[in-house]
């Protein structure tokens, strides 16, 4: 049994009153596979719902989008949206408890742009930039359109090049800045490439 002097009791009740603090984050949501009974719309609600038990709250949801799978093909097409969050894990512990959320919901191994019931990113987690600028920038520029590392790379390192991630994102986060780009989400918005993918976007009717 361990004992306490009364001196050293007010510095640990210090210690165990600090809160961890929350930080901001914006996820991208998206799927065109059907989970059990659920439609690719009621699983990426779903997600929402559940994201909400692994403390990450929710405090705002963009519109759902009909979006054509990038890169073209002949899969069915994706139901995506965008979140806003706040949250006390870290940026690494967040990414994790996502992907066991994904598999929960159903979401299987397979080839990076294939069909799948469920994807969720971290677009972004508060103004941090990981692993770091140059790591960033090396997967950004990389010659693999799929590059990725093990760990975290945030912001998504290709939310500025997707009208299906850009679209419901300005919907609830339009003035959000990008940390290392500088442009807020309404001016990525204006880039060629978005402005040519968005026909093949649409927005869904709140009853759909």
């Amino acid at each position: 049994m361990v004992k306490l002097w009364l001196s050293e009791r007010p510095v640990l009740e210090k210690v165990f009153l600090v809160k961890a603090e929350k930080v901001k984050i914006l996820l991208g949501l998206g799927g065109n596979l059907p989970s059990g009974q659920r439609s690719p719309l009621q699983t990426v609600r779903e997600s929402i719902e559940l994201m909400q038990k692994l403390n990450i709250e929710i405090t705002s949801v963009s519109p759902f989008f009909e979006t054509e799978p990038v890169p073209a093909s002949g899969q069915p097409n994706f139901i995506n949206a965008a979140v806003i969050g706040n949250t006390t894990h870290r940026c690494d512990v967040l990414l994790g408890l996502i992907k066991e959320l994904e598999v929960k919901l159903g979401r299987q191994p397979a080839e990076r742009w294939s069909a799948r019931t469920i994807d969720i990113d971290i677009l972004a987690y508060g103004d941090s930039v990981f692993p770091n600028i140059k790591a960033w920038q090396d997967v950004v520029n990389d010659a693999d359109p799929a590059a990725i590392l093990a760990e975290p790379v945030v912001p998504h390192p290709r939310l500025h090049k997707r009208a299906f991630v850009l679209a419901p994102l300005s919907e609830i986060a339009g003035k959000w800045k990008h940390p290392v780009l500088g442009q807020t989400v309404k001016e990525m918005m204006k880039a060629d490439l978005i402005v040519e993918q968005m026909p093949h976007i649409r927005k869904l009717q709140e009853n759909q």
